[in-house]
């Protein structure tokens, strides 16, 4: 099944907007020893060639994008489906930026505003918001991720966040800043 990456943050992403993402990269990071190697090859080439190296990152700060994060209302995602991890999708410059792999397994994912729960094992992040008028409003929330029903504690929050591709847990809320459940869909070992 085509499972579709983007190369920039959109604009809802504040301070990161416009800024790569990098995923691409940090999937192939893992992905180098996992796959048939010149397939592998031919993908990177074809990219290269395509889009040109636009990577202006050092490699050795890096850390692999391990699995993602999606909304699956109808559950579709399931494991030893083949991922098809593309870029552009539905447009002509669609393209798959590496060889087909399998979904190892899946977790459902729950992101909750801890606001009015008395003990939560989350995380408290804090944020600033411009109104046009020019005045900041600064305040916190608090929340919680519930992998498979268990609260994750904040390093695993963190440890969740940097291995779905993000460089903190503050850019991790800033995607995901709503309630909501989610799959967790890996494509290695790794469990939460």
């Amino acid at each position: 099944m085509i499972l579709s990456f983007s190369q920039k943050w959109p604009a809802s992403m504040g301070e990161w907007a416009g800024e790569p993402n990098y995923f691409i990269y940090k999937i192939w990071e893992h992905l180098f020893d996992q796959v048939d190697f010149k397939e592998f090859a031919a993908c990177a080439s074809d990219h290269l060639l395509r889009f040109g190296n636009h990577w202006d990152i050092p490699v050795d700060t890096v850390k692999p994008k391990l699995h993602t994060i999606r909304h699956d209302p109808h559950d579709r995602w399931k494991p030893g489906m083949k991922i098809h991890p593309v870029i552009n999708n539905r447009t002509k410059n669609y393209f798959q930026f590496a060889p087909e792999f399998l979904c190892v397994s899946t977790q459902q994912v729950d992101i909750i505003d801890s606001a009015y729960t008395k003990d939560y094992a989350g995380i408290s992040i804090e944020y600033s918001h411009r109104h046009k008028d020019g005045g900041v409003e600064e305040y916190v929330k608090h929340w919680e991720v519930v992998v498979d029903g268990v609260s994750l504690k904040s390093t695993q929050i963190e440890e969740l966040a940097v291995n779905d591709g993000f460089d903190s847990v503050e850019q991790f809320f800033t995607w995901f800043n709503a309630p909501m459940r989610y799959k967790l869909i890996h494509w290695t070992s790794m469990r939460y």
